[in-house]
C-alpha cells in the first residue's frame, strides 16, 4: 500500500502572520483559494450574505473557495493565514467554517511564527503550514474531502512525473513509454482526461514553476529558465510572455509591489487567472 499525492488535492499558495493590520479593507472577494485565518487579537471581521463573523483568538476559520464575501477591521490587529487550494470537486460549503483553535495546532503556529523570515528557513515554514493546515482540514466534515479520481490513474501518473520534474522537458514517446502505452493510444487518453496535449500541460506547468521561482527568490532568469526545463532565456521568455502577459523580469517586479499592496492575495494564482491559465493547473 502506498500513498499518491497529487498537488491539485492540496496546495498551500501562501502562509504568513501580519502584525498591526488596519483597515483591512477588501470588498466583494469571490476566489478559487481556500482561506485559514487564526487572529492572535480581535479587530478582523469577515462580512457574507449571513452577516457579519468577528474573529477571536478562541477559534480557527476556513473560508471556502468560492464564498463571496468582504473584509473590514474595528481595530488594529494580528492575524496568522494560509490561503491554499483544495481540488476543484471537492465539495464547497456556502459559509465560514468556525472550529475551536485547539493547543496542539496553536503551538505549529507559535513555531511558524518562530522561523518565518529568517535565513535558511523556507522549507520549515512550508512544512508547518501544511502540518496545521492538515490538522484543521481533517476536522471538516467528511464529505467535504470526499472526491473520487478524476482521471485515468495513467494519465494521472503522467501528470504527476511532470510535476515533480519541471526542469525535464518530456517528449510524448518518453511519458507514453513511462506508462506502458503506445504514443498514439497515450496522446489520445492525455487530451480525453485533460483536454490538452502533454506538451501544452507540461510547458504551462513549467511556467508556473518558473512563476514560483522568480516571485520566491534571486535567481537570475538565466537559471529559472535553465531550472524549468527551457533551452535558453530568450526561448523561456517568449513562452513566459505568452502565458502571464509580461516579461519575467516585469513579473518579478510587479509581484514585489503586488505583495506591499495586496498582502492577502496570492500574485501568481492573480496573474495566471488574469491570462486565462488557471484552468491549465490541473491535476
Amino acid at each position: 500500500m502506498f500513498l499518491r499525492h497529487y498537488e491539485s488535492m492540496l496546495s498551500v499558495q501562501s502562509c504568513r502572520y501580519l502584525r498591526n493590520i488596519w483597515p483591512w479593507r477588501q470588498d466583494d472577494i469571490c476566489d478559487e483559494e481556500w482561506v485559514f485565518y487564526w487572529n492572535a487579537t480581535a479587530g478582523g471581521c469577515v462580512k457574507t450574505a449571513s452577516g457579519v463573523t468577528r474573529m477571536t483568538p478562541e477559534n480557527f476559520y476556513i473560508l471556502p473557495a468560492k464564498m463571496r464575501y468582504s473584509t473590514f477591521a474595528e481595530q488594529p490587529f494580528e492575524h496568522f493565514h494560509i490561503h491554499f487550494r483544495l481540488h476543484e470537486r471537492c465539495k464547497t460549503p456556502p459559509n465560514i467554517i468556525v472550529l475551536p483553535a485547539d493547543q496542539e495546532t496553536l503551538a505549529k503556529i507559535r513555531g511558524f511564527m518562530a522561523v518565518a523570515g529568517k535565513p535558511g528557513m523556507l522549507l520549515r515554514e512550508t512544512v508547518c503550514g501544511y502540518s496545521i493546515l492538515s490538522d484543521c482540514l481533517l476536522k471538516l466534515p467528511e464529505d467535504i474531502l470526499n472526491i473520487s479520481n478524476r482521471f485515468d490513474t495513467r494519465i494521472e501518473e503522467v501528470c504527476a512525473l511532470i510535476c515533480a520534474n519541471p526542469q525535464h522537458n518530456y517528449s510524448n514517446d518518453e511519458l507514453a513509454a513511462h506508462i506502458g502505452m503506445a504514443r498514439n493510444s497515450f496522446l489520445t487518453l492525455f487530451r480525453q482526461n485533460t483536454g490538452v496535449t502533454p506538451a501544452r500541460y507540461g510547458r504551462h506547468k513549467r511556467i508556473v514553476h518558473a512563476c514560483e521561482l522568480l516571485h520566491t527568490g534571486d535567481l537570475s532568469i538565466d537559471d529559472v529558465a535553465e531550472a524549468c526545463g527551457f533551452v535558453n532565456r530568450y526561448h523561456f521568455s517568449r513562452i513566459f510572455r505568452s502565458i502571464t502577459g509580461v516579461s519575467p523580469g516585469k513579473f518579478r517586479t510587479l509581484g514585489r509591489v503586488w505583495c506591499q499592496e495586496n498582502p492577502a492575495k496570492d500574485f501568481i494564482a492573480e496573474i495566471l487567472k488574469i491570462q486565462g491559465a488557471e484552468t491549465l493547473l490541473m491535476p
